[in-house]
């Protein structure tokens, strides 16, 4: 299946980028499109800073020969066109110009043109249904295919609007036998409906707006991005548009189907290839805008990105919502959707959610126009986004997104540290490099290196000037890496301060601590009880409680969650506490549900609190979130394997991935997990490829997760590092 196939492809190419694993070459993959008669590709993998992968494919015309240009080929992106449908109707939500639960009717502004369901004239169409497909419209196919037309004929025959009227009325049999909002079903002409309410809500054509709404804030060059190939200065700019016939039927269906297109083969000797000619549909909107894979990547990282310039990040959130709680079947009344090839599809607005076969999740929008089949999804666990542009129907045999499945992996090792060690720190630096430093092999380090995640190599730095283990590393606003406290391996908490400066790569010793101390936190505030400008220390108000092995954890509202630990190895804490850096002073507030230490704290996105695993009575593998609102705990659903010692961090997309850590002294994990915030629930992801614990995870600037050290399931401190 062509849509499964590219997923596990291009994902390989995410997660193998500069790794020395078995990933196709590039003459695996031309081969491959060869195979399934595609004479032209563009692929495009993204974070949402970075394009992680890009490279072209082929032939952007086959006679005369030209390449595909990953910069200029323009791609005819058929039902991808829809995602900025979406985009443009939640900027007018944003600005209270239009509600999605409102009927349509409200906005067209044409009351002798009502458009409702013949036989259910009570129930509304929203924009929430036409975006969600769920509107029960259903335009015969045929009149459809009867609407492309050679160049841009189709502009000069009908106006949208006047299209949208004619064919979508109560008159008409374009509707379902189900009542709107009841069944979903994909319809070019519910998106086009919604594009029609831009158009008439703002006065200005759907692809100007678009063009001056969505593109242009997004930097991309609005000279070419257009539907009409007159929008473009350059028509050869424009990839042409191919089909392969293995035989005269093959012909024939094109010249019998669509008549009007001239669909020419190149040779009359079969098989052959067959050129469409360019085209255009007054229903344009849900399929006709033109640009190139790169235009398009920025467009795509800003919904990676929650929205960036364009959109706040609740409107993407909404965008993502699956309508109907995944509720609104597919109406299928042949039951022709009932097989295992087929992705369970849940409608958002405009983009969908398909899990596949494999069990991955992935939200998307696919496209095919006569000529043309594309792909764009995202990879909400790893917040990576792919484009898959191509210039040919065709589908992809089964036998090959099988071989490419097998070699799918997420975790991927990197060079090792050039010191094993555990108990130590990482710390992201401003120009993207880790620092890692001291820890323990045996005995206490003072020893420290920096890993380059372009080149994926770790280089040796000047050691501190004091060996420590259970100590905490702070980045500060001047990008400097403060080291506090720990165990120096004799009788002493040490109150020496190590300053690492990344500009001269060399430490400095600062202000002692007035309190020498290991099993802390250290979080930075905004006005910071340790003054980088003096390089002194203020002593605060003390916890209302002693404790060790806690978490702290910096709110949004600029004050620090302290939650759990111990008192002593008899006393073991729920309780919680919150720090106010205005006032310097330490108060209760709710006690969480289960007594924890060894513990993870993250901040999630919406500001709450997800605290998971630890140790109680045993391991745990319980979580609950902290509401920041009412400064109470309550439990969310539990990880699927208790452990402690282990890491989280909160990912690009809110996401928090948990890594290995203990079972018990002798189960030592190699698993990880994800938690989604939305759905408050975890995921088992792909096994690392150590198991490990007290080890380091650090997120990266390019939104890799990179894990390193720790001890292993013999006790061995740990060289080994990997990557997310």
């Amino acid at each position: 299946m062509a849509y499964l196939y590219v997923c596990i492809v291009l994902f390989i190419f995410v997660v193998n980028n500069s790794v020395s694993l078995s990933c196709p070459s590039r003459q695996w993959i031309e081969e491959s499109l060869n195979n399934s008669y595609v004479p032209g590709a563009a692929i495009i993998v993204v974070n949402a800073t970075h394009t992680l992968y890009e490279e072209a494919f082929g032939y952007h015309s086959l006679l005369p020969p030209k390449w595909i240009d990953i910069d200029r080929s323009i791609f005819t992106l058929a039902s991808i066109s829809k995602t900025f449908i979406a985009t443009a109707v939640m900027q007018l939500v944003e600005q209270e110009v239009v509600d999605l639960d409102t009927d349509i009717n409200q906005y067209l502004l044409e009351p002798d043109h009502r458009i409702f369901h013949p036989n259910y004239s009570t129930y509304s169409i929203t924009l929430r249904k036409l975006l969600s497909h769920s509107s029960s419209i259903a335009v015969d196919e045929n009149i459809q295919l009867g609407l492309y037309r050679l160049g841009d004929a189709s502009f000069e025959q009908a106006t949208l609007a006047e299209i949208l009227f004619r064919n979508v009325n109560p008159y008409t049999s374009s509707w379902l036998p189900k009542p709107p909002g009841s069944v979903s079903f994909y319809s070019n002409y519910g998106s086009s409906l919604a594009a029609l309410v831009v158009e008439r809500m703002t006065n200005i054509s759907f692809d100007q707006y678009v063009k001056e709404k969505i593109m242009k804030p997004l930097q991309i060059d609005i000279t070419q991005v257009g539907v009409r190939l007159a929008d473009f200065k350059n028509r050869e700019d424009i990839v042409k548009h191919y089909a392969y016939a293995l035989n005269a039927s093959h012909l024939n269906a094109w010249t019998e189907g669509m008549p009007q297109l001239n669909v020419t083969p190149f040779s009359n000797n079969f098989p052959t290839w067959l050129n469409i000619p360019l085209f255009g549909f007054s229903a344009y909107p849900a399929g006709l805008f033109r640009m190139s894979a790169q235009s398009l990547s920025r467009f795509l990282q800003m919904f990676i990105n929650n929205g960036s310039t364009v959109l706040s990040s609740r409107s993407i959130a909404e965008m993502k919502l699956v309508v109907g709680n995944g509720l609104i079947p597919l109406y299928d009344p042949d039951n022709i959707l009932s097989t295992a090839d087929i992705p369970q599809t849940n409608f958002g607005l405009s983009w969908y959610w398909q899990t596949l076969s494999d069990g991955h999740r992935y939200i998307c929008h696919s496209g095919s126009v006569p000529g043309s089949r594309h792909w764009m999804l995202v990879n909400e666990q790893h917040s990576i986004g792919i484009i898959f542009l191509s210039n040919a129907d065709s589908n992809v045999p089964n036998d090959r997104s099988k071989q490419l499945h097998k070699s799918l992996e997420r975790w991927s090792n990197t060079s090792n540290m050039n010191q094993a060690r555990q108990s130590h720190t990482a710390s992201v630096l401003k120009n993207g490099k880790v620092l890692v430093a001291s820890g323990s092999n045996g005995s206490v380090l003072n020893s420290a290196e920096l890993y380059n995640p372009s080149t994926e190599t770790w280089t040796t730095i000047d050691s501190m000037h004091q060996a420590r283990v259970d100590h905490t590393a702070s980045i500060l606003a001047d990008g400097k890496v403060l080291v506090v406290g720990g165990f120096n391996g004799g009788r002493s908490r040490p109150n020496i301060v190590d300053l690492y400066d990344p500009s001269t790569e060399s430490w400095t010793v600062t202000s002692n601590i007035n309190q020498g101390r290991d099993g802390h936190t250290a979080s930075i505030l905004t006005n910071g009880k340790y003054d980088p400008a003096t390089g002194t220390w203020t002593t605060t108000g003390n916890l209302n409680q002693a404790r060790y092995s806690h978490t702290a954890s910096v709110l949004n509202t600029g004050k620090v969650l302290v939650a759990g630990g111990f008192y002593d190895v008899m006393s073991r804490l729920n309780s919680a506490e919150l720090y106010d850096p205005s006032t310097g002073i330490w108060e209760m507030t709710g006690s969480m549900n289960e007594i924890r230490f060894y513990h993870t704290a993250s901040v999630l996105t919406n500001g709450n609190v997800l605290v998971a695993g630890g140790v109680s009575n045993g391991p745990l593998n319980s979580a609950e979130l902290y509401d920041l609102s009412t400064e109470t705990w309550i439990m969310t659903t539990s990880m699927n394997e208790a452990r402690y010692y282990h890491t989280a961090s909160v990912l690009g997309n809110g996401t928090v991935l948990v890594t290995a850590g203990l079972y018990s002294a002798s189960s030592i994990l190699n698993t990880a997990e994800l938690y989604d915030p939305l759905t408050k629930t975890w995921a088992i992801i792909d096994n690392m490829n150590q198991g490990r614990y007290l080890h380091t995870a650090s997120i990266l600037t390019n939104e890799r997760v990179l894990v390193t050290g720790g001890f292993d399931e013999y006790f061995n401190e740990l060289s080994s590092a990997e990557l997310y």
